[in-house]
């Protein structure tokens, strides 16, 4: 080997050492398990866990040696004892977990039991006899039996107890019934698994029986005893212990073990992903096996060829077969394998050396001077019997495996780089499609050696993502699927076009090194770490992991093969693997999602004394900011279910949570309402039920038909109110009116009458009688000018300009002087501050001033007085009048009352107001009115 190519050779094994890391060699053991683990860093209450149940709805209880725990797959809630309390549990200790058919929990302890109701957590302590010495270190468990009865028996089966409802305590029976015993079931079998402490066991759904205590054993259906199953303490998806405290089973099959390192769980059933083995002669323990290529040949057979370990035979089920085929120099990396019409199997190697192996074990090196410093990556058989040859160095070679002629065919005809030849795909029979690793995919012209179609970056008119080509598969017989680092494209080699996808359409990234279509339109991917499904249609992407038995190895660049039956293996850093796309399929549905709690303004309630008898949770209407929590209680395939919830009345449509499970919801309106939530897995399939939960949101006391009803009522009261008043308001001005247009009439039509009297007797006395003549026109004048006052005041009155109290005021003044100031008689006006900005009805201004009027003329013209005060003021809604003369005055009862006193009650009775005259002789007289401003 010349220099450059064995530097080239240690590069790259060093590499390949660089990525396998701290692998280890392939288990042998196809037994050993993938498991997941649960302590105290996931909330645990104590890594003893003692004992584990699920019950009807799918929640799963854990007994540990500081308490219970209810776990839903994300979180525990934890159930602990309280001394001051006799709703709690009897002891922190929980020996052993049991559900009776009517849903009853029940919890034992060494010398105590617990009743536990899930709906309302209530615990009631039940009374317990006193055990023998002999079985108070037993362990106890439950039996429930046709009759409903629940028994408490011991390990060691010597003591039975039944529960008495009646009495709340367990009592002993006269005679009891004969319990089986698994220790004396399995005695026989167990007896090479010796073991200082006792068994717990396990029954599964699959029929396996395992067996726990220092060691996990399993008894799989068909063989006559149990195998251990191997702990791998140093692996990350193993399972490392002291003692095995309890085993269960969920019921989507999922294994549960309870072990004094925390809770293991995994599922046999679930783990699809089958490692093979490798013998143990063909590598060394301190290296993993590096495989290239696979072939299945003409006899049925798998062969491997591996970069460190030769060749690899299995048969149909991948069992080694006896004798391995080695080459002579182990150290000769193999990196293809092809098989001719005539059996013999052709695998590539470096220097331009071919490996023929023939079926009888013969074994035979070609070194083709045209192959001379070519390393041969792939090769494929053509329909016509060639081989079709390509290499590290971008070379395409013809080889016929019966004369040994080599041709290079020449591509110096494109002008891209081509880097290694990845893939060589034969379509028909004249052409073949090679994929490189830097110059894109090409269609070749068998017979004439020509490029026919190329397609890169830069081609039309179709042009691919990048050069850089991970893998190229056929997906029918005219479309290929080929990978690049910048996403996956569909060719449809008939019309030249293609369509191109990339992690927006849903795959897990964008350069991928695996590309495996399977029949029913699906994809198997993978990039450098991890495998998935993938569906151009729907871009549904379903990731699988170590859940599914599936190592987290890298993957080797075209490291896959397609067998007749379906089955798809893929080859590793560390070794190889087989799955069957069929059993990736799981179509049973998720769990039903139940609905775990609820939170209101952030505080947690408790459903069962939320509820309401129509099993519809009831909210005040100060409590419309909630969160509802819900799980499907699918353990194992919880990061592979997506959560969907709907409020009818507030979402318009399904809200996508995710793997987030719980619905916020914000100052939601008073009403009714019903949340829906339904799950899915990865893979669409969803669950069979829609979990629902009515809602109701108590209205506001605002909102309520009561409040409306009292609102329109109060609102009409206070339209009739405002009716009443104005149809008072109107019958006030209305009686006002009437009332001027009766002093209209009254004062008026008897001034006129007058008038018109002495008018005549002035026309009579005309010539005969000069004097009368003149008195009886003076007469006339005085009552014409009375009676344009009159008008005046009333004129004055009607107009509601003048409402105001200082146009009040300043007429009163303007009276007073026009009436006093001719008699010498001085004056005052007194008004309040505050008061002149008031605004007075009609009824009461008018009445007041001819009040105040007729006082002041009587003050003038007959009291002989030396001035006059006259003050008004507005207290507690009431105008307050006052004038005061200090005249000779007059005794009431004396005098008789004229028109003038008679008129001013008459008036201040009609504002619903009161006038008080107080007057004496030689101490002059008082007159004050009280009225209502409002009428």
């Amino acid at each position: 080997m010349p220099p450059r190519q064995a530097i080239l050779l240690i590069l790259r094994l060093v590499i390949v050492v660089m990525a396998m890391g701290h692998a280890a060699t392939v288990s042998a053991q196809e037994s050993a398990y993938t498991y997941m683990h649960l302590d105290q860093e996931d909330g645990l209450a104590s890594n003893d866990v003692l004992s584990i149940l699920q019950d009807r709805k799918g929640f799963l209880w854990v007994g540990t040696n500081n308490g219970l725990q209810r776990y839903d797959g994300r979180q525990f809630i934890h159930f602990r004892h309280n001394p001051y309390s006799p709703n709690s549990l009897a002891s922190d200790i929980i020996e052993s977990l049991f559900e009776d058919s009517r849903g009853t929990l029940w919890i034992a302890s060494a010398h105590t039991v617990t009743q536990l109701n899930p709906q309302t957590h209530q615990f009631t302590r039940i009374r317990v006899p006193k055990y023998t010495q002999e079985e108070a270190s037993a362990r106890r468990y439950f039996v429930e039996d046709e009759k409903k009865q629940i028994w408490l028996l011991t390990g060691k089966g010597k003591q039975a107890f039944v529960y008495k409802a009646d009495q709340q305590a367990f009592v002993t029976l006269p005679q009891t019934p004969t319990f089986p015993n698994p220790d004396s079931a399995y005695a026989s079998l167990l007896a090479p698994w010796k073991s200082r402490e006792a068994y717990v066991y396990l029954n599964d759904s699959r029929g396996i029986f395992w067996a726990g205590s220092e060691k996990l054993l399993a008894r799989y259906p068909g063989t006559a005893g149990f195998e251990m199953i191997p702990a791998q303490p140093a692996s990350r998806y193993g399972i490392d212990y002291n003692r095995i405290f309890a085993l269960a089973e969920d019921r989507e099959g999922t294994v549960w073990v309870g072990t004094d390192k925390g809770m293991y769980y995994f599922n046999p059933g679930k783990q699809r992903f089958f490692s093979v083995t490798i013998p143990s002669s063909t590598a060394t323990p301190s290296e993993g096996i590096i495989p290239t290529d696979f072939i299945r040949t003409q006899q049925g057979e798998l062969w491997v060829s591996t970069l460190n370990g030769g060749m690899l035979r299995y048969d149909s089920q991948f069992k080694p077969v006896t004798r391995p085929v080695r080459t002579a120099n182990v150290a000769l990396p193999l990196w293809c394998l092809v098989q001719d019409t005539n059996g013999t199997v052709w695998a590539g190697s470096q220097e331009g050396t071919l490996v023929a192996l023939e079926q009888d074990g013969r074994i035979s090196y070609i070194h083709p001077p045209a192959l001379a410093g070519q390393t041969i990556r792939e090769a494929v058989l053509d329909a016509s019997g060639i081989l079709w040859l390509g290499s590290e160095q971008g070379q395409v070679f013809t080889f016929n495996p019966l004369t040994h002629k080599v041709t290079r065919l020449p591509l110096d005809q494109l002008s891209h780089t081509l880097g290694r030849v990845l893939r060589i795909l034969p379509q028909q029979a004249a052409y073949v499609w090679i994929a490189t690793s830097a110059g894109g995919v090409f269609k070749l012209h068998k017979q004439t050696a020509t490029v026919v179609e190329h397609y890169h970056t830069s081609s039309k008119p179709y042009a691919l993502l990048s050069n850089q080509v991970g893998d190229m598969q056929w997906v029918d017989s005219t479309t290929l699927a080929v990978s690049t680092i910048a996403g996956l494209h569909l060719l449809n080699t008939t019309h030249k076009t293609g369509t191109t996808f990339t992690t927006s359409e849903g795959l897990p990234a964008n350069a991928l090194i695996n590309v495996i279509p399977v029949k029913n339109g699906d994809f198997y991917v993978t990039p450098q770490n991890g495998l998935s499904r993938w569906n151009p249609q729907t871009h549904r992407l379903t990731t699988f992991s170590s859940r599914d038995g599936l190592s987290n190895t890298p993957f080797l660049f075209n490291a896959s093969y397609r067998l007749p039956d379906g089955r798809i293996v893929l080859g590793t850093m560390n070794g190889f693997f087989y799955f069957h796309p069929d059993s990736l399929q799981d179509h049973t549905p998720p769990a039903d999602v139940l609905i775990t709690g609820v939170k209101v303004m952030d505080k947690p309630i408790r459903l069962d004394s939320a509820m309401a008898k129509d099993s519809s949770l009831r909210l005040g209407y100060k409590e419309n900011f909630f969160t509802i929590e819900f799980a499907s209680l699918s353990y194992y395939d919880d990061k592979q279910i997506s959560y969907f919830y709907q409020l009818e009345g507030i979402d318009q449509e399904w809200v996508r949570a995710g793997v987030n499970r719980f619905a916020n919801y914000t100052n939601i309106e008073g009403g009714s309402y019903r949340f829906k939530v339904k799950a899915q897995r990865n893979d669409g399939m969803s669950t069979l039920h829609e979990s629902t939960l009515a809602i109701h949101v108590a209205q506001p006391f605002w909102k309520t038909w009561w409040f409306r009803g009292l609102v329109i009522l109060g609102l009409a009261g206070v339209g009739i109110g405002i009716y009443r008043i104005r149809i008072d308001r109107m019958l006030a001005l209305q009686n006002m009116r009437v009332q001027i247009s009766r002093d209209l009439h009254d004062d008026m039509g008897s001034t006129l009458s007058t008038i018109t009297i002495l008018s005549a007797m002035a026309r009579q006395q005309m010539g005969k009688n000069t004097g009368q003549t003149e008195g009886h026109l003076e007469k006339i004048s005085e009552y014409a000018q009375r009676m344009m006052e009159t008008m005046d005041d009333i004129v004055w009155s009607v107009n509601p300009l003048n409402d105001a109290a200082q146009n009040l005021v300043a007429r009163m003044r303007s009276f007073c002087a026009e009436t006093l100031e001719p008699k010498g008689i001085p004056f005052t006006l007194e008004v309040e501050e505050g008061a002149s900005s008031l605004r007075l009805p009609l009824a009461l201004k008018h009445n007041c001033f001819m009040i105040f009027k007729e006082a002041v003329n009587n003050a003038g013209k007959y009291a002989r007085c030396q001035s006059i005060r006259v003050c008004l003021n507005i207290q507690k809604k009431q105008l307050l009048l006052e004038i005061r003369d200090d005249g000779e005055g007059f005794d009431k009862n004396q005098v008789s009352q004229g028109n003038g006193l008679l008129n001013m009650q008459a008036r201040a009775t009609a504002i619903h107001g009161n006038l008080q005259i107080v007057s004496a002789k030689g101490s002059g007289t008082t007159i004050t009115l009280k009225a209502p401003v409002n009428g």
